[in-house]
């Protein structure tokens, strides 16, 4: 037997080592896998249109960022119910060395609404206010004025927090540091310093969804009204520090030590923000400073509450009612599309000076935060989603085909001129072969190909433009349609 001994311990020895192999080995291969996976995103972007009969291209992320002019992004993917990977690229501050950081703040836009609703929802456990009930019953110095429409279906919180109340104005301007601040009142009101008229329902509440930045003013005036403290302490006390969410803050210029992580907003030309930010006027729809890894924490928290995975603000039932749609596919600060393994949460967020994207699919465990420090970073984010959506199999977020067509010389050349969105924001078309060339004040010159005899499009990134012409066909102006956006155009020479 002792003759066995000695080779026992040696073989266990030895497994003992091939097991450290093994172990070591599939580690290196988890790591080079996740490494082929985020090189597969990183040079994988489409655009969201392709040509048909023309191969696909692929474009390079760092490429694509000097493109749209975008310095900072910060990406972070989900996979399997967890972070997979989170990953910085480019700078805080155009023309600077300070990097983004997996630290570094974005202002999110409209990904600030669901901590709001959230903070709302925990308000409704405890019985102090009622989602359903009318809002006058909690505003104390202003109320939501009655006529028709509010008498036949009053105004809720559910509708605020779904943007089915009624309201006008789908954002309102920001204010530039340094400038008059508006108060809430100020806003609902409709008085100086504020430039939108006195507030009332437009349309009956809980019949559509009409995207309204004034809505979440009415929501932030009841939690200020009730709670006797300002909308940014009020939250950071019951929704961020309870989470855990210490690189967040809705506070307009964060503290300190938040304020030497933000990033700095930059405009459509890549040229940063005087200040570097700007002062949301309603901080419960778009105030939110974060990071990604905190909006991440944010989303998985709540799905997991929803799911009754884990305890927490709010109960399961709360949770889920928080996610239901209200009308269309808006729920309460979230969008809510599809179904089954496809149904997933998501929203778009943008400020002056950045463009932020949410979304998860709570089925698949997937999804992705994605946040850039420029208003032009939605085009980029575009183009990342289709990246990411053929690297993880995503059901959403597919390239269309458009055939190309050829018009008349005469038709193209009706349309050739100058064109003003706004003073600062003049539109220069020029006609070349088959298709016009765009070029926008500040940005490069863009190709433009037939949809239809008035309608052109363009495929980095999607835009279509439609002509307006008078009865002698003679162009008036045109349309400029992206991203569910509509903006108008007079022509000028």
């Amino acid at each position: 037997m002792s003759n066995f001994f000695p080779f026992k311990r040696l073989s266990a020895l030895h497994l003992l080592f091939v097991l450290v192999l093994l172990a070591s080995s599939s580690c290196e291969t988890v790591e080079s896998m996740m490494q082929k996976k985020i090189r597969a995103v990183e040079k994988g972007l489409l655009e969201s249109v392709t040509i048909e009969g023309q191969p696909l291209k692929t474009f390079n992320l760092e490429e694509r960022m000097q493109y749209y002019r975008v310095p900072g992004l910060l990406l972070l993917i989900f996979d399997h119910h967890r972070v997979d990977w989170m990953k910085p690229y480019g700078f805080r501050e155009a023309g600077t060395a300070s990097p983004v950081t997996a630290n570094t703040l974005f202002q999110v836009g409209e990904l600030s609404e669901p901590l709001t609703a959230l903070a709302v929802m925990s308000l409704a456990e405890k019985n102090i206010i009622e989602v359903d009930g009318d809002v006058n019953r909690y505003l104390l110095n202003w109320n939501v004025p009655e006529n028709n429409l509010t008498r036949e279906s009053p105004v809720t919180l559910r509708t605020l927090l779904s943007h089915t109340a009624g309201f006008p104005y789908p954002a309102l301007p920001s204010i530039p540091i340094g400038e008059p601040v508006q108060t809430t009142a100020d806003i609902l009101r409709g008085r100086p310093p504020a430039k939108n008229d006195p507030l009332q329902v437009r349309f009956k509440p809980g019949s559509e969804v009409g995207i309204s930045a004034a809505g979440y003013a009415v929501v932030q005036q009841i939690l200020e009204d009730i709670t006797g403290e300002s909308f940014a302490d009020y939250i950071d006390e019951t929704v961020l520090r309870p989470l855990n969410l210490l690189h967040a803050s809705f506070d307009p210029l964060p503290l300190d030590h938040l304020s030497r992580e933000a990033s700095s907003g930059h405009s459509r030309t890549g040229e940063p923000l005087e200040n570097g930010r700007s002062i949301q006027a309603v901080p419960a729809s778009s105030g939110l400073w974060t990071s990604a890894e905190n909006l991440a924490s944010f989303i998985l928290s709540l799905v997991k509450t929803a799911q009754g995975e884990e305890p927490g603000l709010i109960s399961p039932s709360s949770a889920r009612l928080m996610l239901t749609p209200v009308a269309a596919n808006m729920a309460m600060g979230l969008n809510v599309d599809d179904r089954g393994n496809d149904l997933n949460l998501n929203r778009w967020g943008k400020t002056d000076g950045f463009s932020s994207y949410l979304i998860f699919y709570p089925e698949r465990g997937q999804g992705a935060v994605l946040l850039s420090n420029s208003v032009n970073g939605q085009y980029l984010i575009e183009e990342i989603l289709r990246s990411l959506a053929a690297a993880y199999d995503w059901p959403h977020f597919k390239p269309q085909e458009k055939k190309l067509f050829r018009l008349d010389p005469e038709v193209y050349s009706r349309y050739v001129g100058r064109y003003e969105i706004n003073p600062d924001y003049i539109l220069d078309v020029r006609h070349e072969d088959y298709y016009l060339v765009i070029q926008p004040s500040g940005q490069a010159p863009t190709r433009f190909y037939v949809e239809n005899p008035t309608t052109f499009f363009s495929t980095s990134p999607y835009i279509q433009i439609q002509f307006l012409l008078n009865p002698d066909n003679s162009t008036s102006g045109l349309i400029l349609r992206q991203s569910g956006t509509e903006n108008r155009a007079k022509k000028i020479g």
